[in-house]
């Protein structure tokens, strides 16, 4: 009887042991032609009235071996989304920013499908319709920022390589400087500060040298942002380079004249009121905009800040940076000790 038993028992485990295999096999897996079905959400931007989301959908094609990236707003009341750049007939869209005034969206894109090239600037009206360029800088436009007027977009882009006389053109030899990396062949030309009126019209060169400001390769965020003076009349910059002091710089928009600020750091952020400006150095640090010493605010933190970023109360910064395995943001007073902020499973990017 006990060896039936076994017998019995040990068939049924036979059974349920062989059985278990049998239905995971039923299970599909996940394959290659599944990507084509992934979607990817980046870079949303609250316009100016905070009743819009700009936002960029990526999705890969795989016939065409790229991203088609569209760009969406968002009504933020009703949920409704509208195309407004279509990704399978603009190529490799990023970088979307609403103008103050609230009316268009400027993008960067390398153009129609039937005849891409490097980054350029384009605008949109906020309802959609027809997409306007405005830029055809020979190296691509690396980032932009609109005038508060909502008249002028200022844009990084680098310069063009000279031509070499002579022999010299077969000379490849150069020496390595900064925003160089393991795999460079050649010197990378200085980045320099540029301007464009918003509805079209010829650019306008601001800055030249050979220092630079960090360089920045889309669609990724960044190195430092370029941004204007509350009153409009310059752009706030960092800028690198041997032999030209560093730090953060201010050139005038009307005759091109560069006075440094006298601060260390990147992405320069001026204040809602206008009154102090915001800069990454060693944390996150504010000083009086007309001038003055810096203040680091987020020692206490212990963390890598990488990014600041108003409160529309001007009251506290936004701030974030490495945290162990993840991102972490903070809200950082002017006075006053920082509070971590619960994004739950949500680790932050720092576009």
């Amino acid at each position: 009887m006990k060896r039936r038993l076994f017998l019995t028992v040990f068939a049924a485990l036979l059974v349920f042991t062989v059985g278990v295999p049998a239905r995971q096999a039923a299970v599909r897996r996940f394959g290659f032609d599944d990507f084509s079905k992934v979607k990817r959400v980046s870079d949303p931007q609250f316009s100016p009235d905070g009743a819009s989301i700009a936002y960029l959908v990526s999705t890969p094609n795989l016939d065409e071996n790229r991203h088609m990236t569209s760009l969406y707003r968002l009504a933020v009341a009703s949920g409704e989304s509208r195309l407004l750049v279509d990704g399978a007939k603009q190529v490799s869209v990023s970088f979307p920013r609403w103008s103050p005034d609230g009316r268009r969206l400027a993008f960067l894109s390398t153009g129609p499908v039937a005849s891409p090239s490097s980054p350029q600037i384009f605008v949109v009206s906020g309802q959609g319709g027809s997409v306007k360029q405005l830029t055809t800088a020979p190296s691509g436009v690396q980032q932009i920022a609109w005038s508060p007027d909502s008249a002028t977009i200022g844009f990084a882009t680098a310069d063009v390589p000279a031509k070499a006389p002579g022999h010299q053109r077969w000379n490849d030899s150069f020496e390595v400087q900064l925003n160089f990396h393991l795999f460079m062949t050649a010197p990378v030309p200085p980045t320099h500060v540029w301007a464009v009126p918003s509805t079209g019209g010829p650019e306008k060169r601001l800055t030249s040298g050979t220092w630079t400001l960090p360089v920045t390769r889309p669609p990724g965020a960044p190195s430092s942002v370029i941004t204007w003076t509350p009153d409009g009349s310059a752009m706030v910059f960092a800028r690198t380079g041997q032999g030209t002091p560093g730090g953060l710089a201010a050139v005038n928009l009307s005759d091109g004249t560069i006075k440094p600020l006298g601060l260390a750091g990147t992405h320069p952020r001026y204040s809602p009121q206008g009154d102090q400006i915001a800069v990454v150095s060693n944390g996150a640090a504010v000083a009086p905009a007309g001038g003055g010493p810096a203040r680091n605010l987020t020692q206490a933190i212990d963390r890598g800040i990488v990014r600041a970023l108003w409160m529309p109360d001007g009251q506290s910064l936004i701030v974030g940076g490495n945290d162990s395995e993840r991102v972490s943001l903070w809200r950082q007073p002017l006075d006053g000790a920082a509070t971590k902020i619960d994004t739950g499973d949500v680790s932050p990017n720092s576009n």
